[in-house]
């Protein structure tokens, strides 16, 4: 399971600080309380080693991390010296967050997620592209730091480096695995026809893959609108009988 944030954006997020830190030695992050403000991590390039509650977690360069509010985190390990991050701490409108459990698998689950007025991000990604964020972080941090008369302007900016991280996330999450699902049922279809017996059982295929038969079972009808067994059945179905 996955945590999974959706943020409001009819309206733009209240930035309230920000930064590039770089790690010294013997670095690990203090502790600290988000008391009602959400807080990105983008890792620009060394690793950070958080403890969020009870749960740790590892995140490497070019990840992101999306911390929902009232959690306590502090580091658990020393960070390599040099170690380089991004960080924006913001609020969102009144009831502008939800966050949800949800199975990563699910593809078409996650996908309605994805609205007009709403971004998605889950707890921790990797993001495939960088440049764009990377601009949009340098230019937040620009912008904040001069002191425009409005902070309006530092508030837009940051919604839209959450909309360019949702968008980067719903790129890699609900369109690429959706071809390599289909790749790899692709291959277990050839596979059983290859394969092809009167005793071949679906715990035949899954060893074959080295998965565990329910999730076989799952994917191949979330991706065919068949089970396994009726996909066997509709091969040997198909298939030319020996005349007598």
């Amino acid at each position: 399971m996955k945590t999974i944030t959706c943020f409001n954006i009819s309206e733009p997020v209240m930035h309230i600080s920000s930064g590039k830190f770089t790690s010294g030695k013997h670095w690990q992050h203090k502790h600290m309380y988000h008391n009602g403000n959400f807080e990105i991590i983008v890792v620009i390039k060394g690793v950070i080693h958080l403890q969020v509650d009870d749960t740790r977690y590892t995140i490497h360069e070019n990840e992101v991390f999306a911390l929902p509010p009232f959690h306590h985190l502090h580091g658990y390990q020393e960070s390599p010296e040099n170690t380089q991050y991004f960080w924006f701490h913001f609020f969102t409108k009144p009831h502008g967050l939800k966050t949800a459990s949800l199975d990563e698998t699910n593809i078409k689950t996650i996908e309605s997620l994805f609205k007009k007025d709403q971004a998605v991000l889950p707890l921790q990604f990797k993001l495939p592209n960088v440049e764009k964020v990377f601009i949009l972080a340098n230019q937040i941090l620009d912008v904040a730091k001069n002191n425009y008369f409005t902070s309006m302007a530092t508030d837009y900016l940051l919604t839209t480096l959450i909309l360019e991280l949702s968008e980067e996330y719903f790129k890699m999450v609900v369109i690429s695995p959706v071809s390599q699902e289909e790749a790899r049922i692709d291959g277990i279809k050839e596979w059983i026809r290859a394969n092809l017996s009167e005793k071949l059982k679906v715990s035949d295929v899954a060893d074959a893959f080295e998965l565990n038969p329910h999730y076989l079972v799952r994917i191949f009808k979330q991706q065919t609108n068949e089970t396994v067994i009726q996909y066997i059945n509709g091969i040997k179905f198909s298939r030319p009988k020996n005349s007598c």
